[in-house]
């Protein structure tokens, strides 16, 4: 979730672990801003073991190393660090998990992936956001250019 704007990224895995987290920040959020030359120089994340670990063992502190952002946890793995993290964990309960796997008895990973991306692009593109400066407008109107996609 971006602080700024309120855009959301979220992808499925079978756990939580520190190839997760660095998969999703390798494979959408780091290129996604990347290629609005926008630089990341900050993450928040909780204080969880798919976060925080011994940076040359660990691939996630690894990353964030090696690409020179900030790593800035919270204090509990447990504490929400961000209202709009907390929107976000909502919405996606309610308006996609629940109806998605009420929808249909058995999904794979990719099949509740490919639901979740088109879910996202709504999300991201039509919902108001609640990020300060937004002024309710969708998180991609602060990438003017991503609007058509």
């Amino acid at each position: 979730m971006d602080g700024y704007s309120g855009l959301a990224f979220a992808k499925i895995y079978p756990a939580e672990n520190a190839m997760n987290a660095t998969d999703i920040f390798t494979t959408r959020v780091a290129p996604f801003f990347s290629s609005h030359g926008v630089p990341i120089e900050q993450i928040l994340t909780t204080n969880a073991n798919e976060y925080v670990g011994v940076p040359p063992i660990h691939p996630f502190e690894t990353y964030l190393a090696t690409s020179h952002i900030k790593h800035v946890q919270t204090r509990r793995s447990g504490q929400m660090h961000s209202p709009l993290c907390m929107q976000f964990f909502s919405v996606l309960q309610h308006e996609f998990f629940a109806p998605a796997l009420r929808g249909r008895f058995q999904h794979t990973l990719e099949s509740l992936q490919k639901e979740l991306d088109t879910f996202l692009i709504a999300y991201n593109s039509a919902r108001p956001s609640l990020a300060p400066g937004m002024n309710g407008q969708p998180p991609l109107r602060a990438f003017p250019d991503t609007m058509g996609a």
